[in-house]
């Protein structure tokens, strides 16, 4: 049966238990009502008590109210010792097992929606609050984590947020795995630039209007070894940059599990990328960019490699990459469904937490201009 994680994000750089915080709060959720029922059975001995019928019903009713007053306290605690709870970590129908989720609390919101705003690069998108932001990349057998999708490794950008309506891992159901997500990258590159509006196996460009800026639209599709991706990507000029905005969905449609009640249909899947189209017509600039911290030119440099996993059908897993220095959590990704990742870092001397704690720590030093190759083998 598919299920939903509840996950705690640190406050201050420590990394939290995870997906174990709660599993250990609904432990203790199980004890509380196990306490109760016994209670229950020893006062049902005494012949001058209500009826056992009646007793049923109060200690039931007491563990509810126990049981609440209890994760309430739970809660208390956790924050108190550095951790807040991520109200949009539980939007998928499952989580990765082994993904470390890192979310970006939107800047402005509304009732129902959320607004992302980026002063560096001087843009403002808007969202379903539900919806989880990222930033960074997550990679996939045919979505690597560059700035955009269709350039090669060597093509110099950053990935400044991702907005994710849907994203979800079965290991034995359909689909094995599924994402639906805005991507929003930007490069100042010379070479990134020259080729912004250049056609890479794809189709377009066309002229499409956004909130009174022309971009343009190229449609991509792709598809092998039974998993593929299909997306838009809108491409504009402007304050020296080259953006893309892009509407991806990218999955697995492996068929050979038997039909399950656990499996997600092709049109409510197709629903979750739908859903992206209102996003995009909701970009717009705002105000002069700052430009980023570092230069994207000085930031082609990162890790690469490949996770090894025991299993037959290795699974998407996540990794996060903490500074050797002081512990600050420096970017995440997902490996591909074959185990390959990329992630663009800073030069430096990194930690790699692999699925989550499951998987032993690795660590890579990265060098300015280079892309450190790491293997890492887990036994899952």
């Amino acid at each position: 049966m598919a299920r939903q994680v509840l996950t705690l994000f640190p406050a201050s750089g420590v990394t939290p238990p995870f997906t174990e915080g709660y599993v250990w709060l609904h432990e203790q959720m199980l004890r509380v009502h196990a306490w109760s029922a016994r209670a229950t059975a020893v006062v049902w001995e005494k012949d001058d008590l209500p009826s056992r019928a009646e007793f049923m019903q109060l200690g039931l009713l007491a563990s509810v109210i126990v049981g609440a007053g209890f994760l309430v306290v739970a809660g208390v605690l956790l924050v108190g010792k550095g951790y807040h709870v991520n109200q949009a970590a539980v939007h998928a129908t499952t989580t990765f097992p082994f993904f470390e989720s890192v979310g970006v609390v939107a800047s402005a919101s509304t009732s129902t929606q959320a607004v992302f705003s980026s002063q560096e690069f001087g843009f403002s998108i808007s969202h379903p609050k539900s919806f989880v932001v990222e930033k960074s990349f997550s990679s996939y057998y045919h979505l690597p984590a560059h700035w955009r999708a269709n350039v090669g490794t060597d093509s110099k950008g950053l990935p400044v947020v991702s907005i994710i309506a849907f994203r979800v891992e079965n290991p034995t159901h359909y689909p094995r795995y599924f994402d639906a997500e805005v991507r929003i990258g930007a490069s100042n590159d010379p070479e990134a630039i020259a080729t912004c509006y250049s056609n890479a196996h794809e189709r377009g460009p066309r002229e499409v209007e956004i909130n009174g800026e022309t971009f343009q639209k190229f449609d991509m599709r792709d598809a092998a070894m039974m998993q593929y991706m299909q997306g838009e990507s809108y491409r504009i000029l402007r304050h020296g940059y080259c953006y893309a905005i892009e509407a991806i969905k990218t999955g697995s449609n492996y068929r050979d599990d038997p039909k399950a009640s656990e499996d997600i249909t092709d049109e409510k899947l197709e629903s979750h990328y739908q859903s992206l189209g209102a996003i995009i017509q909701t970009f717009r600039f705002v105000g002069t960019p700052t430009g980023p911290a570092q230069s994207i030119k000085q930031y082609n440099s990162g890790v690469a490699g490949v996770v090894r996993t025991s299993t037959m059908q290795p699974l998407p897993i996540g990794m996060a990459f903490y500074h050797a220095t002081d512990g600050a959590l420096a970017g995440t990704v997902v490996s591909g469904i074959n185990g390959a990742f990329a992630v663009a870092l800073a030069p430096g001397t990194y930690r790699i937490r692999v699925g989550g704690g499951r998987c032993p720590e690795a660590s890579a030093h990265v060098q300015k201009g280079q892309v450190t190759q790491v293997d890492i083998s887990c036994t899952l």
